[in-house]
């Protein structure tokens, strides 16, 4: 029994431990004008180049090219703003 409540008290506490660090991870441009940044998505362990064109798709656009930033955010989701956005404003 007291194994089982160490272990789960160590995993909540691993849960909440990973939380916090990628909650608090500093905002990455991995698309700039269409072109990725592959220097910045190497270094990333929890996004590939599958991912990112996911993400494009996702919000509307069927390029690279028509996307002027793609930001991986702390909290691990993939924020992608087109041209036609950047130029809009």
């Amino acid at each position: 029994m007291t194994i089982t409540i160490l272990a789960a008290a160590v995993a909540v506490a691993l849960l909440v431990g990973s939380f916090l660090v990628n909650r608090w991870r500093a905002p990455r441009v991995l698309i700039y004008q269409g072109r990725v940044l592959e220097e910045r998505l190497g270094n990333s362990p929890i996004v590939s180049r599958l991912d990112l064109l996911r993400a494009v798709n996702a919000h509307g656009l069927t390029s690279l090219g028509d996307v002027e930033y793609a930001v991986l955010e702390g909290n691990g989701w993939i924020r992608v703003i087109s041209r036609e956005q950047a130029f809009s404003r």
